[in-house]
Parts: structure tokens; C-alpha cells; sequence
């Protein structure tokens, strides 16, 4: 992933599987669990994506870039959400009437997270300002003004565009490869170079300028995640909106709509998806009620708990502790 594609160009800082960090040990399973995931090297770079899977467990990824570089997705099903330290977007669901972006400028970090269970369908073209002007070269008056602001001001810009009918039929080829081998690998590298061309073409053809959701400076950037840091390390410790607005020195626009881009959900929403992987550990380390540990991870109804965790998990508390005990039974049998 590092050595293609150049939103992690720099390196991955973290990677969980379900509330685990996985990130120095050998992945327990595949990130799809059924369909297809490609990912392609077009050249020095230029990477191309494409899936039509099944997604196997909650993934969320950090990475940083080396270089500018701007990501163009196409979602026919499913809604990763991708988001950095300085803009945001969540991607999806969408009916590929539009191609959503990403502008990162270089050393700026991204994270990706996907919810196990949800399929995805979907093709990305990531290409860097290097690529663009030095490669291929373009001058930078022929890239959209959003594009040139954004890596001129050190920033990021999140957003989407409309896009015709010939860039999504273009699309939609990928998944129609019948070619095996060397000529396989020569079409795909066609359909991207032609899909490229036509995305930024749609992206100039825009009358006035596209949707941009949210636009942050550095400094908000790190404010955010700053206060994700704090609401990991201490879920039950999250003010309102407007007590968070008021410490933070940010508006509750930025607030609210940054941080759900930026982590792929709201600080609530956030908040008790940390809470619930709390619980889970409680859950399968020791023996104490479950309404003990709906105080601990900061329920203040056993009821809300459990509504919660089921929502989140899929199961009440109490079978997913029974579930997790004899999975562990059976080992320990086993071994």
C-alpha cells in the first residue's frame, strides 16, 4: 500500500481491526471477506483502486503522504469514510452521480475506516501534483482552482463534483475486464489513464465552484484531533457541542462537520463507539455485572447499554460475553 498508493506514500501510522490494534502483527483476517479488492500501480504516482466486496470487521486505518496528491472516487455502493488532519468528507452511500475528492498536501495524514458487513463498490484514482505537472504537464492554471489553493496553502479540501454519463459507463468498465495476464494489466492501465482524463475534465467543466463540505486549516486540524485523542483515551469525558466549541476556539460548524469527516462519525457517535470497545474488553477479561460495566464505560442506564452495544455489535452484552467465554473454552480445549 505504501509503495502505490500516495495517500500512504509516508508510512502507516495505525491500523485496528475491531478496537485492536493490529498494526505490527500479521492481519488476523482479510479486509474483504467476500468479492474483490484491487489495487494498481499506473505509474510513479498514480494508483488505481477498485472493489466490489463484502467488508470483514471494523478497519481503521492511518497513514501519512510524502507527496500533494489528490484522491477521485467513484462510489457505486457502500461509505467508507475517509478524513485527515485538515478537511473532510465521508464518501458514501452514493448512486455514482458524483466523484467525491480529497486534496492532501505532503506530510499530512488520513484515515480510513470501514464497517465490517458493508459492501462496497467502488473505484479510486489517486494521483500526486508530481505526476499531474511534472509527467504528465499540465500547468497548474489547467488544474481546478481548489486543487492549486488547497496545496499552496498547505491544506486540505474535501468535496465532490457531478461527473457525465461517459465518466461513469468509464467506470463501470473495470469491472467488466474478461482479459487475463499481461493484457489484462495493459486495459486496466487504459481505463484509468482515460478515466483520469475525463474526471478531471468534469471536475474543469463545473460552472462555478463544486461543493467543498469542509475546509480546515492546519491548526483546526490538529485541534480535532487532538480532541479524538482526548475522547479515545476517556470517552465518559465528552462535553457538548458548545462547551467543546468554546474550549477549542472552533465554530460548531467546523466542529461538528470536521470532526465526523475527519473519524467517519459524530463526537457523540464517536464517543460511544470507544465506549463500547471498553466494554467489550470488560466483557471478555472479567466477571462483573453487566450493569457494573455499563457504569464503567459511562451508561448511566444498563438499558441504554445494552441498546447501544447491540447496535454496535450486533448481540446484547450478555451473549456476546457468553459467545467470547466458550470461543475461548474451545481453545484453550484445543490446545
Amino acid at each position: 500500500m505504501t509503495r502505490i498508493d500516495p495517500a500512504y506514500g509516508g508510512g502507516i501510522d495505525k491500523i485496528e481491526l475491531d478496537g485492536i490494534d493490529v498494526v505490527h502483527h500479521p492481519f488476523p483476517r482479510p479486509l474483504v471477506v467476500g468479492g474483490f479488492e484491487e489495487v494498481h500501480h499506473i505509474a510513479d504516482g498514480f494508483s488505481l483502486s477498485f472493489a466490489d466486496a463484502i467488508i470483514g470487521g471494523d478497519w481503521f486505518v492511518i497513514g501519512c503522504s510524502r507527496e500533494n496528491y489528490v484522491r477521485l472516487r467513484i462510489a457505486f455502493s457502500g461509505a467508507a469514510r475517509f478524513r485527515n488532519e485538515n478537511a473532510a468528507l465521508d464518501s458514501g452511500p452514493a448512486s455514482a452521480r458524483v466523484c467525491s475528492y480529497i486534496i492532501q498536501p505532503a506530510g499530512s495524514r488520513i484515515s480510513s475506516s470501514y464497517d465490517g458487513g458493508q459492501e462496497h463498490h467502488f473505484c479510486t484514482i489517486s494521483v500526486t501534483s508530481d505526476f499531474l505537472c511534472k509527467q504528465i504537464g499540465i500547468e497548474l492554471d489547467e488544474l481546478p482552482k481548489v486543487l492549486n489553493q488547497a496545496w499552496e496553502k498547505h491544506s486540505s479540501a474535501f468535496g465532490e463534483f457531478k461527473i457525465s454519463d461517459k465518466t461513469r459507463h468509464a467506470a463501470q468498465q473495470l469491472f467488466l475486464i474478461e482479459s487475463e495476464g499481461s493484457w489484462r494489466t495493459h486495459e486496466i492501465r487504459t481505463l484509468a489513464n482515460s478515466l483520469l482524463c475525463l474526471l478531471f475534465s468534469d471536475w474543469q467543466a463545473i460552472k462555478g465552484a463544486p461543493t467543498t463540505r469542509v475546509s480546515l486549516r492546519p491548526d483546526e486540524r490538529a485541534k480535532l484531533y487532538t480532541i479524538m485523542h482526548m475522547i479515545a483515551d476517556n470517552p465518559s469525558s465528552v462535553g457538548t457541542l458548545e462547551e467543546l466549541s468554546r474550549d477549542w476556539g472552533l465554530n460548531r460548524n467546523k466542529l461538528h462537520l470536521g470532526f465526523k469527516h475527519l473519524f467517519g462519525r459524530s463526537i457523540n457517535q464517536f464517543a460511544i463507539k470507544q465506549k463500547i470497545e471498553l466494554a467489550k474488553t470488560l466483557l471478555r477479561e472479567g466477571n462483573a455485572p453487566i450493569a457494573e460495566v455499563a457504569e464503567e464505560v459511562g451508561f448511566s442506564e444498563p438499558t441504554n447499554f445494552t441498546s447501544s452495544f447491540k447496535m454496535q455489535v450486533g448481540e446484547t452484552p450478555l451473549r456476546y460475553r457468553k459467545r467470547v467465554s466458550a470461543a475461548w473454552r474451545y481453545q484453550d480445549r484445543a490446545g
